[in-house]
């Protein structure tokens, strides 16, 4: 029986393993273009980078990189980026943060006057199994990305995601919460939150 549980286990993380065509930008804005391995874990120390698909692996420290794109299995261009991931203080009035130290690397969802983004950890790969799975953060502008939603593993949290809406914009956009609605949401997913501040938020 443990034995089929650690193959259970095994199989999905196995399946992340995998080279993509890509270019990957590193902080001093040189670039490398051959294949680059997605890590199964947001915070992984480093990037797998092959000049071809079958050759040597290099690893890249996230201090060195700036942004990576891949070319899907559909043929798409998927672009990730660096950042310090930060989380709100459990029972902060004043909506105060903590910022991790170690670096991520994250999809990027959307850009705009703000930017969403989207991490994993070893619990939910980089593949989700819909929209309303992933770990999603929003960016500023800063290096860092603060926690919009947080998959525990449980389910979809509609007031969960509500109470963490309302600690972004409350001062900043305070009716954005109000414009949110449910059904429509499930249906588009967190990217609605970009299109909703981009039409009613910010300068």
């Amino acid at each position: 029986m443990k034995k089929l549980i650690y193959i259970l286990i095994l199989i999905p993380l196995l399946s992340f393993a995998e080279f993509h065509s890509g270019i990957m930008t590193f902080t001093d804005n040189t670039t490398k273009e051959g294949f680059i391995e997605i890590p199964d874990d947001s915070e992984n120390n480093t990037i797998k980078f092959r000049l071809e698909e079958k050759g040597n692996t290099e690893k890249f420290p996230l201090e060195l990189i700036k942004s990576f794109f891949i070319n899907n299995e559909n043929g798409e261009k998927i672009k990730f980026v660096t950042t310090h991931l930060a989380y709100f203080k459990p029972f902060s009035k004043d909506n105060s943060f903590k910022v991790h130290k170690k670096l991520a690397c994250v999809e990027v969802i959307k850009e705009g006057k703000i930017n969403l983004y989207s991490a994993w950890f070893m619990t939910t790969g980089p593949k989700y199994s819909s929209i309303l799975d992933g770990n999603y953060f929003i960016n500023r502008g800063n290096d860092y990305s603060l926690i919009l939603y947080e998959n525990f593993g449980a389910g979809y949290k509609w007031n969960y995601f509500l109470s963490l809406l309302k600690k972004h914009f409350s001062e900043e956009c305070p009716n954005l919460v109000n414009l949110v609605n449910k059904d429509d949401f499930k249906k588009n997913g967190f990217v609605r939150i970009i299109e909703l501040y981009e039409q009613n938020c910010g300068k």
